[in-house]
């Protein structure tokens, strides 16, 4: 369909014949303005007719009759909250009108663990499917017994959960708590699924190289295996986990990155130029191309006061205030 503005007017005898030259069938006047509804006849092409409307005295203009559609926006009742701005701010509901995300897709989520039994995370939590739980048996075969639903590298378990004060889970909440569902919040994805990976105990300080390799490892592994591990999220850095330069973690890394996976840094809360000190940046500031670092914004798109920055070495910014 098309709608078509007539100088004369819709009942006018140029609307008519100008029809009556190209085939269409008038299905409504929009009795303003001189606009009308007009019904193309089969095999001419929306375009097609438009062309031919162009040519015609009397015709003023003439569009698709073009579909419009609500907008995705989510009936979690925290969603219009305050602190969760960032999702309008990075264009979320636009987003959402393409895709809500895809229970396809894994996110290794590299953090303090996530609570996976939260009603706002479970649904998304990743369960490794070649894996019987609590059989004591490595039912897959990849040398980790009953990681159903990832590891702890840090006590070297195979109970990744939260017990660290929530970072990781209010980490795993933002990448994927459940959308559209009446609960709580919602993440960037309502669809996803995410995979708990723990380096760090209850400190939240003491995580080690050792522990970052064995874990990247531990993704490059599933990622070969078949487990369709696109992203991982790491919300840490600086002393505590890179008092500099680590080439044993850049390479576990950057296998990672060679199996097809990108992954995502903060790029520090420092208040840092990374360009020009990055012995507190690390693994951020590694120049391996699988690497997102992203600084923190706030709700006026200005860079966070502790956020560290870099023109080099930080790619984006994103709310994080």
């Amino acid at each position: 369909e098309l709608l078509v503005k007539f100088s004369g007017g819709a009942d006018s005898n140029s609307a008519r014949q100008a029809n009556r030259a190209i085939g269409v069938r008038s299905v409504e006047d929009l009795k303003e303005y001189g606009w009308q509804r007009v019904q193309i006849p089969a095999g001419v092409t929306v375009d097609q007719a438009i062309a031919e409307y162009k040519k015609l005295e009397g015709v003023e203009f003439a569009q698709p009759n073009y579909y419009y559609h609500l907008l995705a926006t989510p009936n979690d009742p925290q969603f219009t909250a305050a602190g969760m701005y960032g999702l309008t701010k990075i264009s979320a509901p636009t987003a959402w009108d393409l895709s809500t995300g895809s229970s396809a897709v894994v996110v290794a989520d590299i953090d303090t663990g996530m609570r996976y039994t939260h009603q706002d995370l479970a649904p998304n939590a990743w369960i490794n499917p070649g894996e019987i739980a609590a059989n004591g048996i490595d039912d897959d075969g990849n040398g980790f017994i009953d990681d159903v639903n990832g590891w702890d590298f840090f006590y070297n378990d195979s109970n990744p959960i939260d017990d660290a004060g929530g970072h990781g889970t209010h980490t795993a909440g933002t990448i994927g708590a459940v959308g559209n569902n009446s609960l709580g919040v919602v993440g960037v994805n309502w669809n996803v699924k995410i995979m708990p990976i723990k380096i760090y105990s209850p400190n939240g300080t003491d995580s080690t190289s050792a522990m970052l390799v064995n874990a990247y490892n531990y993704i490059t592994m599933m990622k070969n295996r078949g487990v369709n591990i696109r992203v991982t999220n790491n919300s840490y850095g600086g002393c505590g986990e890179a008092c500099g330069y680590d080439q044993a973690t850049k390479d576990a890394l950057d296998a990672m990155g060679n199996a097809g996976i990108l992954n995502v840094f903060a790029a520090g809360n420092d208040n840092n130029n990374n360009d020009v000190n990055p012995s507190i940046a690390y693994p951020s500031v590694y120049t391996s191309p699988s690497i997102l670092a992203v600084a923190s914004s706030t709700n006026t798109d200005a860079k966070s006061s502790f956020s560290s920055y870099g023109i080099v070495s930080v790619d984006v910014a994103a709310p994080g205030s």
